[in-house]
């Protein structure tokens, strides 16, 4: 399931033995006879100290937040980005690339329609300097993508300026205003016919088509 719609041939949780309620009950056994009552209790009780533990961790952090009181094992939590950029897409994003990265094989929920990094523990053989590297893994990552976000952020405003104040320009004087502005355009770099949809004259968009070239 941790694969959701992006291919459903990953997807075998539908069609496996070890996935699904109506056999917990035969997993609990089996893990019963192995283990014992005692040895149950151990691990029971080590991974309620490990979930805890990634809890403080994410309350001491202050880009990330609880999505939702935790219960149990699962913990779900958002990383807080700037202002301007989307929350959901990015936590998506950031999830995204720490599974494509093979960082780690973290899942993703959504809670009341906000999209939250769903870490649950599970594997009592963890210790608390695997959480440790997971959230410096997962903060490292973020600030990287929250960087680059701002920066899009940015040059989204700049070229709405640009095209406010070029719609504003009479045909003959879309050359010179180019010109004019050359330099902040070139160390943008991101001129293209996509960025100026508003650019119906064929005059201007020879000219930005030129421009653009001429980056290439």
């Amino acid at each position: 399931y941790i694969f959701h719609e992006e291919n459903e041939s990953y997807d075998l949780g539908p069609n496996s033995l070890q996935c699904g309620r109506r056999v917990d009950i035969l997993k609990f056994y089996l893990e019963w006879q192995y283990y014992g009552k005692l040895g149950i209790e151990k691990r029971i009780t080590k991974l309620l100290e490990l979930v805890e533990y990634a809890e403080q961790k994410v309350q001491d952090e202050e880009k990330l937040k609880l999505s939702v009181k935790r219960e149990s094992f699962n913990l779900c939590f958002y990383y807080d980005c700037d202002k301007g950029i989307e929350k959901n897409n990015f936590n998506q994003l950031l999830r995204d690339t720490l599974y494509y990265k093979g960082l780690s094989m973290v899942n993703c929920s959504e809670f009341h329609g906000k999209k939250c990094i769903r870490f649950i523990v599970s594997n009592a053989e963890l210790e608390k300097k695997d959480i440790d590297v997971f959230f410096e893994t997962l903060l490292s990552e973020a600030k990287i993508l929250e960087k680059k976000q701002n920066a899009l952020h940015n040059l989204e405003k700049s070229a709405n300026s640009f095209l406010e104040l070029l719609s504003k320009c009479e045909p003959c004087e879309y050359e010179q205003y180019i010109k004019e502005n050359i330099s902040s355009l070139i160390s943008q770099k991101e001129i293209s016919m996509n960025n100026f949809p508003l650019i119906k004259n064929s005059y201007s968009r020879t000219i930005l088509a030129k421009l653009n070239n001429g980056f290439e």
